[in-house]
């Protein structure tokens, strides 16, 4: 029946309205059961139509709700019966429904509601959700809340439950933090009277809307509402959420609003749950804390709402579970979680003292508050809090401490022992921000207490030194460290006795950590002692160091043994301390016999500022190569193994590139110049230059010794191979480039030319780092610097000309290489001068290298150079290229072959350059290169032929002409021209030789080329017949010019000449 009526109501006929309004007017005197099914029905389709145009129909649906509301049992929502149907009747009727919700929240009541009661109720309610006044809004939600309590029956209120959630979840996320928490109550409330199976829809919302990215009004209202509805559904519901909720507040992945969201509960939970949640704050408190942290400020500050929240629920009543994890979070590494820690333990102390009604001027010390181990306690911990190395943080701290203490002096003194107890545990801590802490406040007792805390401190840092764990020997240095630094120095004289032996203990315990903070001990009493400390330690550790010698580096291998230990000890010192521990070392280190160690330690002094060691040069290259020169005997024949040398050039080649890494230009300057020194000294009496060898042929005629003494030579290569280092550390650190003219005498001396073998490899070495390290832009400019260097190496001192022979050192693997890189480059980029320079250079390069050595270099340095002779360049540049070709094809041999075309193109070419050297070379080139092409030496032949009948110029001519009878002399006796060449090259000569006009030097260079050609490579015939015809009877016939004649007779001259050669 209900549905039609329902569907009548709302018919176009009044008279059909006002039935159907009677009819539902008269269901309220169905039975409870009935009426609380229909009426959530029936109830808005009377206030839909109460408004009615129909006067009738107004009036029965004004009866309607009366006939429904006379069957509310609930006496005091009976008495409100017409005023909630005014609101009812009357939507738009503010006034009303204001009055209406005042009445239901003003009521007291002590009855539950019934089903009729919730009908006229839940209407006005779910309106006033959806005002726009926040006001009306909570109003509503404190309704639903208590009537959702009152309710009789919860089967009852479930219809509408889905009109009030949206209403009310919105009301969750409303601007107004006082609304949120009464909607946030209403949710817990209906949460606890509908059960867990009616909250579908209600959880998973609040768990969205936690982790909402819109704004933080909704992720704090959605807290507040999940807060309360976890409370209505019990602990266990809470447990069983927890570890989530706790995973999503810490997890660093996660969008900020989502930590934020989700650490934002905390705010509500501990005042929500009470007593039942104090379990879990050693669990939670810890996130809270590590979120103080957090990179975003929104998710610092909901933390540290949380915390403090806890620290107001839990405060006075539960604070030993508060205290651990706070005094944990102000000796985090994270100067936030420290200054929030120290604030939320000054609000706990505040609550504490509250609790027990102290005063706000009362001393923590002096109430009768926890034990006093544990007062005591909380204030060492804030007293130390106070040396926080963040300003913020001991600001925080002062502040905190001058709110709970009056009088410090006496404070300290009660907490003193205690105070020391934490100090010596902070120190002895794996946590650095303890121990920094800790140590620092040990300064300040120190500078305050001095003459009563240090006898008590020295016998227990003694003792803790012993400790098996390095961060607490550690800590203990770094204790110490701020006694001295703080202590005057006259208590700290007095101390001194107890605290070296322990400091050198630790200068070589094998944790670095405590050797740092060791040395840092040693270089303050340095500062605040003077040299009385020296002696004491530093010459203690060189002793230990330096007693016994090393004679092998495998008996005393790098990062392992105390010496080790100690060698970085004495690093650290250096570097603390580089003018007295410097000296010291020098003195120690430098003195013979140097062994393995000393070398490190000299090593070692690379630490110090650049000034302060580079000035010792001398020192520290002595030192260096002795250690070479003179090994300590390994062998019973007081020999040294040879496996033992290798490792300590090793050693000494480390040791020196760490020492050149650290120079600067100025430094680089006293170390090159030490070296070339200790070079001159050691020089021997004769090398394999040409003066060396007129030296050693007048030694070995007296009798004499090569070397003034046997020991050069090994230390010739040792300063060879410290230049090596040298160059190769000057990669990066220094520009050697202006030291070029000093290095390069002494560099040639030992790289090429040295007497000994091993020294001629190290000298090369150090000779092609140095190359390689500068750059070839860069040392193409010392072409010429070069070139004259080596003219003094082959530089006869008797005739002053260059002496034919080969230098040693260019015969060694890729002798040639630091060479040909600079040359190349002067050939190719460098200015015209530069490019002569470098030809000349390459030329005598060449000249003086073993062909083995030069094989692999051919081809790599006549290209360039054919190129470069091709170009329009100055006669002087080609000239002198021309020359170096001609030296390669001398020294060459076969491998130029490739090169044959090139050549001839090029030497052919010459031949009528305008410059009289240039053509002159170029003859002399292609004379040179007949022997090379052998048997294929016809294409040449015909090249200079076309040359001759191309050049009208007199002198080029002459020139080509003077070519081509070399070319014709120096063909071999097997070299057969065909009778086309013979033509050409008859063809060619015999109008030069017989002209009327002619050039004198062209005529008679076409003479002595005729000559040769008959000679040498015409057939008997045609010699017989050019005799008798064209030379013969000319010059017997007077009709025959006098020029022709000339050069017919200079022809027979050569021709007769050749013959009988």
């Amino acid at each position: 029946v209900l549905p039609v009526l329902l569907q009548k109501v709302a018919d176009r006929q009044w008279r059909t309205k006002l039935g159907s309004i009677e009819l539902l007017g008269a269901m309220a005197n169905c039975s409870p059961k009935q009426l609380a099914g229909c009426l959530p029905q029936v109830v808005p389709a009377l206030c839909d139509v109460v408004s009615d145009t129909h006067m009738k129909v107004k009036e029965a649906a004004h009866e309607a709700l009366k006939a429904i509301g006379s069957v509310i049992t609930n006496p005091e929502i009976q008495a409100l019966v017409p005023k909630l149907i005014v609101s009812l009747t009357d939507p738009s009727d503010a006034t009303a429904s204001k009055q209406a919700l005042d009445a239901l929240l003003t009521t007291e009541f002590v009855h539950s509601v019934d089903a009729p009661s919730l009908a006229l109720v839940c209407p006005i309610v779910t309106r006033a959700l959806r005002e726009r006044g926040s006001e009306v809004k909570k109003k509503a939600a404190q309704i639903v809340a208590s009537m959702t309590i009152l309710i009789k029956d919860r089967r009852d209120f479930l219809p509408y439950y889905p009109a009030i959630l949206p209403h009310l979840k919105q009301t969750l996320v409303d601007p107004i933090p006082d609304v949120r928490a009464t909607a946030a109550s209403a949710c817990g409330t209906i949460a606890r009277g509908l059960g867990e199976d009616h909250l579908d829809d209600l959880l998973p919302f609040l768990f969205t809307t936690l982790k909402s990215s819109e704004s933080a009004v909704e992720r704090s209202g959605a807290a507040n509402g999940l807060s309360e509805v976890l409370v209505a559904l019990g602990p266990s519901k809470l447990q069983q959420f927890l570890p989530d909720i706790l995973n999503n507040a810490s997890d660093v992945n996660s969008p900020a609003e989502v930590r934020e969201g989700y650490l934002g509960l905390f705010i509500f939970l501990p005042a929500a749950f009470k007593q039942d949640f104090q379990d879990y704050v050693p669990a939670v408190l810890p996130t809270l804390l590590r979120g103080l942290a957090d990179t975003q400020e929104p998710v610092r500050n909901v933390s540290f709402r949380a915390a403090l929240a806890m620290v107001d629920q839990y405060g006075s009543t539960h604070t030993a579970l508060l205290l651990p994890p706070l005094e944990d979070g102000m000796f985090s590494v994270d100067w936030r979680i420290r200054r929030s820690s120290v604030e939320l333990l000054g609000a706990l102390i505040d609550r504490i003292l509250k609790g027990v009604g102290a005063g706000s001027q009362a001393e923590l010390m002096s109430s009768e508050v926890l034990s006093r181990e544990r007062r005591a306690f909380i204030l060492s911990s804030l007293h130390i809090v106070k040396s926080d190395e963040s300003p913020v943080v001991r600001q925080v701290a002062n502040s905190v401490w001058k709110s709970v203490v009056n009088n410090t002096p006496r404070t300290l003194r009660e907490i003193l022992p205690i105070l020391m107890e934490r100090l010596i545990r902070n120190l002895g801590s794996d946590n650095l921000e303890k121990q920094r802490g800790a140590g620092r406040c040990l300064g300040d007792l120190v500078q305050k207490l001095g003459e009563r805390v240090l006898p008590e401190l020295m016998p227990i840092f003694m003792l803790t030194l012993k400790s098996p764990e390095s961060h607490t020997r550690q800590g203990v240095c770094i204790g110490i460290a701020e006694v001295i630094a703080s202590a005057p120095k006259s208590l700290l004289t007095d101390h001194i006795p107890e605290l070296l032996p322990a400091l050198k203990s630790s200068l070589k315990d094998p944790s670095r950590n405590v050797r740092r903070a060791a040395t840092r001990c040693i270089s303050m009493m340095l500062e605040q002692l003077g040299p009385a400390c020296l002696d004491d330690a530093v010459k203690w550790i060189l002793e230990s160091l330096t007693s016994p010698p090393v004679t092998d580096p495998r008996d005393a291998p790098p990062g392992s043994g105390e010496r080790s230990h100690l060698l970085d000890s004495l690093e650290q010192l250096l570097l603390l301390q580089p003018g007295p521990v410097f000296r010291e070392t020098m003195k120690v280190c430098c003195a013979p016999p140097v062994d393995v160690i000393k070398v490190r330690a000299v090593a070692a002094v690379a630490v110090c500022p650049p000034a302060a060691f580079q000035h010792s040069s001398d020192k520290i290259v002595t030192t260096l190569v002795a250690s070479l020169t003179d090994p300590l005997p390994t062998e019973e024949d007081g020999s040294t193994d040879p496996e033992v040398l290798k490792l300590l050039r090793q050693e000494v080649s480390a040791a020196a590139r760490r020492l050149f890494g650290r120079i600067e230009k100025e430094g680089a300057s006293f170390f090159l110049y030490s070296l070339i020194r200790a070079l001159q000294s050691a020089a021997p009496l004769h090398d394999a230059s040409a003066g060396g060898r007129l030296a050693r042929k007048q030694l070995e005629e007296k009798g004499l010794e090569m070397e003034s003494d046997p020991q050069n030579p090994s230390r010739r290569a040792a300063l060879s191979s410290l230049l090596e280092d040298l160059f190769e550390a000057s990669r990066t650190e220094v520009e050697l480039l202006s030291f070029v003219k000093s290095i390069l005498r002494p560099l040639f001396s030992v790289a090429l030319v040295d007497p000994d073998s091993v020294v001629l490899e190290r000298g090369m070495a150090a000779l092609q780092t140095f190359a390689r390290v500068a750059t070839k832009e860069e040392l193409s400019t010392y072409a010429g610097d070069m070139k004259e260097e080596l003219k003094r190496l082959v530089e006869d001192p008797v005739t002053l000309k260059e002496a034919d022979f080969t230098l040693p050192g260019l015969s060694l693997k890729n002798g040639l290489e630091p060479f040909l890189t600079a040359y190349q480059h002067a050939l190719m980029q460098g200015s015209n001068e530069l490019r002569e320079r470098a030809a000349q250079a390459l030329g005598q390069l060449v000249s003086h290298t073993e062909e083995a050595a030069l094989k692999p270099y051919v081809v790599k340095t006549t290209g360039p150079l054919i190129r470069i002779a091709g170009d329009r360049f100055p006669p002087v540049v080609k000239a002198a290229i021309l020359d170096t070709l001609l030296v390669l094809l001398q020294r060459g041999g076969a491998n130029m072959k490739p090169f044959l075309p090139q050549l001839q193109t090029t030497f052919v070419k010459s031949l009528g350059d305008t410059a009289e050297a240039v053509r002159e070379k170029g003859a002399s080139a292609l004379a040179s290169l007949c022997p090379l092409a052998g048997t294929r030496s016809e294409p040449l032949v015909n090249d200079v032929c076309a040359q001759v009948a191309s050049q009208t110029v007199p002198e080029i001519r002459a020139a080509t002409l003077v070519a081509l009878a070399d070319v014709l002399k120096g063909l071999g006796e097997s070299v057969k021209l065909s009778k086309t060449a013979q033509e050409k090259v008859r063809g060619s000569l015999l109008p030069v030789v017989t002209a009327k006009e002619e050039d004198v030097n062209a005529r008679a260079a076409a003479a002595r080329a005729l000559g040769v050609f008959l000679a040498r490579h015409a057939d008997a015939s045609e010699v017989s017949s050019l005799l008798s015809n064209t030379l013969l009877q000319p010059l017997q016939s007077g009709s025959v010019e006098k020029d022709s004649k000339l050069g017919l007779a200079l022809t027979l001259s050569w021709l007769l000449g050749f013959s009988q050669g």
